[in-house]
């Protein structure tokens, strides 16, 4: 799974959230990496088909202006930059980025007639190929688009068009299109936030004084001296400022939430896997979680599984091993850490 950040502060957000997502790149990420920030009543945008240290090298990313932004790294897909996230909407004035997959909403959503509605508004998608990509939905004039793009489409439409507010705007696409993410957005009209949604996908909340984090895993904020973390609850959308978090349900099969989030079986099933000594990636970890959750409810495997592999590296029984598979661009290597439990853990 993808992994990405949010930063709203005082500070230039730039370097902070290079650093939050160098810190967890290699947990499914590193294949494309993005940086969006606010400044000006301008949107300030830096991405590569590539790692967190590609994009330093290659962009001035470091030196986006702005105390507001998200950034993004992904998993492997087709080599194309404008595949990486954030996306920049046509009209310049949304970036959107989203991790996670269509889950329990696979084939709820007509992305032709959202395609079809937004193209006859003037509107055009950064990612579109003439050719199919996937596991992206094939439309209908043979050609690919980002769903994350698309859906950034939309929420640039409630929001400028419209007149929503960003995270209305986002609510009401999301609402619209809906798929088991958690996404992260700034505008260019808002400097002083960023909006985000959760629905089940993994989303944390981290904060100190003056300032306000968010990221996929908490593992991200270890040297950020935060005064305090917690999970930001899933069904829901939500609004971080330099003061806090806001966050505000879903209702219906987007807030349906499990009553009782299943940490003691979690811990159990996940010491099991971990007892063989083994390297595991969160991804494995979370599928071991899978059946905890009935069908009915928004699954938070990942989330648990990230959290279970926090609290056990705090604690000294596991370690991270650092290696590198093959990336998305062509004779590039991208991070891939595991987990593994200590012997004498």
């Amino acid at each position: 799974m993808c992994n990405m950040a949010a930063f709203v502060g005082s500070e230039p957000a730039a370097p902070i959230l290079l650093r939050l997502i160098a810190a967890q790149e290699g947990y499914g990420g590193g294949h494309f990496t993005g940086l969006a920030t606010v400044h000006d009543g301008r949107l300030h945008v830096a991405k590569v088909v590539g790692d967190c240290a590609t994009l330093i090298r290659e962009t001035r990313a470091a030196e986006l202006p702005g105390t507001v932004g998200i950034i993004h790294s992904r998993t492997p897909s087709a080599p194309l930059q404008e595949w990486a996230q954030p996306f920049l909407a046509w009209n310049d004035q949304v970036a959107y980025q989203a991790n996670g997959a269509q889950g329990v909403f696979k084939g709820l959503v007509d992305y032709d007639a959202i395609y079809d509605r937004l193209r006859a508004l003037g509107a055009f998608f950064r990612s579109e190929v003439p050719r199919e990509i996937k596991p992206y939905p094939l439309l209908a004039h043979g050609g690919s688009v980002h769903t994350t793009d698309l859906l950034g489409g939309l929420i640039a439409d409630n929001h400028v068009r419209l007149g929503l507010d960003l995270a209305a705007a986002m609510r009401a696409a999301v609402s619209d299109a809906p798929s088991e993410i958690a996404s992260l957005a700034v505008s260019a009209r808002e400097a002083d936030c960023v909006s985000a949604v959760r629905l089940g996908t993994p989303l944390m909340w981290g904060y100190r004084e003056g300032a306000g984090y968010l990221a996929t895993s908490a593992l991200a904020f270890a040297d950020e001296g935060l005064a305090g973390i917690q999970p930001v609850p899933a069904g829901c959308s939500a609004v971080l400022t330099s003061s806090g978090l806001s966050c505000r349900p879903f209702s219906g099969r987007l807030g349906q939430t499990c009553p009782v989030r299943p940490w003691p079986a979690a811990c159990r099933i996940l010491d099991g896997v971990l007892a063989d000594g083994k390297p595991h990636h969160v991804g494995g970890l979370a599928k071991a979680l899978a059946g905890l959750w009935p069908d009915e409810y928004l699954s938070e495997a990942v989330m648990l599984a990230y959290e279970y592999a926090r609290i056990e590296c705090l604690a000294g029984r596991l370690d991270v091993t650092r290696g590198q598979v093959p990336a998305s661009r062509p004779g590039a290597n991208a991070p891939q850490w595991l987990f593994v439990r200590r012997k004498n853990g």
